[in-house]
């Protein structure tokens, strides 16, 4: 086990046909040892869900049922999760470098043009037409449901979702007006579980929450991410992220930093870079005295620094950016780069 998790890189909440985890099996086999073991590298289990609930009705003895118990994994949602699902969690949950703020029915929503237009066709058309160069937006609308608004926001930043039963038609209204197509077959399957293991136990079972996990690296939100990557690139050196160029969605920049690298211009983002980087994060905040600033067409209001890198070729830096949006670099290029920068 140990051999096929760290060395092989095997993901522990892998499914088999059955749609059943190691997990499940090693608490339905009595294996005590391996569920303490599974539970310490990561695997999923929250309070009364499909998997949840699954494992602790199947758990052979009482000890393992306590292991479940005491290590709060049927109780909250794991904080083993790896450096850029925290870096994706932190940043909805913080609001930093927020650049928009949509405030629904009084509640703030600190939020990233960038990233809801990424994930959003909505959204890229609001804040290209009728919220454009807006930092406030208002909804004050009592059908709208705040609550409901964040567990969406939560799915767009980070491909996890979770509610209770009860509350997935109102988040799926919300999530439908956000057009965000992935969402209702991702709830619908999640749903269906859920029904599935209460017909199987004969109601002993209640499911009463949802969760949407984000499978593996592939996932929505890596997907959109390579897209966004393609802003930020010079025109001249950008190439389809979809197999079919007809795939391709323009995406808006909505850049606050740009920079310039053998004279090419990269409009970018500081909720990446600042986060994602000690070294850009002072070098952004002029630490070192290098920062500009861009004006855009001369609009004062539009201004944004520009850092000039020397230190880069063209190169380097575009796979520099792939690997701080996406999380995703091949290993040579990773060398190249990451150790010099501080890079998370």
């Amino acid at each position: 086990m140990k051999f096929l998790v760290e060395q092989r890189d095997v993901d522990v909440n892998v499914r088999d046909k059955w749609d059943s985890t190691p997990l499940y099996y090693a608490c339905l086999c009595g294996h005590n040892s391996v569920v303490e073991y599974l539970i310490g590298v990561g695997a999923r289990c929250e309070a009364n869900t499909f998997d949840g609930e699954r494992c602790l009705y199947g758990a052979l003895t009482d000890e393992i049922r306590k292991t479940l118990t005491q290590h709060n994994l049927i109780t909250a949602h794991t904080i083993r999760r790896d450096a850029f699902s925290e870096f994706l969690r932190r940043i909805y949950e913080s609001g930093e470098e927020s650049d928009v703020s949509i405030i629904v029915n009084g509640r703030e929503f600190k939020l990233h043009c960038c990233i809801l237009s990424a994930r959003s066709s909505y959204f890229s058309d609001m804040f290209s037409s009728r919220w454009l160069n807006r930092r406030k937006i208002y909804v004050n609308n009592d059908l709208v449901d705040p609550t409901a608004v964040e567990k969406v926001m939560k799915y767009i930043y980070t491909g996890r979702f979770e509610c209770s039963l009860e509350m997935t038609d109102i988040c799926l209204t919300v999530a439908n007006n956000f057009k965000l197509p992935k969402f209702k077959t991702e709830l619908d399957e999640a749903i269906h579980r859920a029904k599935f293991l209460q017909i199987e136990k004969q109601g002993r079972v209640q499911i009463t929450m949802v969760v949407i996990e984000p499978e593996d690296s592939n996932n929505g939100v890596e997907t959109d991410f390579r897209e966004l990557v393609q802003s930020t690139l010079p025109p001249e050196l950008r190439v389809w992220p979809t197999e079919m160029p007809f795939c391709h969605r323009e995406i808006p920049v909505f850049a606050d930093v740009c920079f310039i690298v053998q004279g090419l211009q990269f409009m970018c983002h500081k909720v990446f870079f600042c986060h994602r980087s000690e070294y850009f994060k002072a070098l952004i905040k002029d630490h070192f005295n290098e920062t500009q600033w861009y004006n855009e067409d001369s609009n004062e209001s539009c201004s944004i620094p520009i850092v000039t890198l020397h230190r880069f070729s063209i190169e380097v830096f575009t796979v520099l950016i792939s690997y701080l949006y996406t999380n995703v670099v091949e290993a040579n290029a990773l060398l190249r780069t990451k150790r010099p920068y501080h890079l998370k």
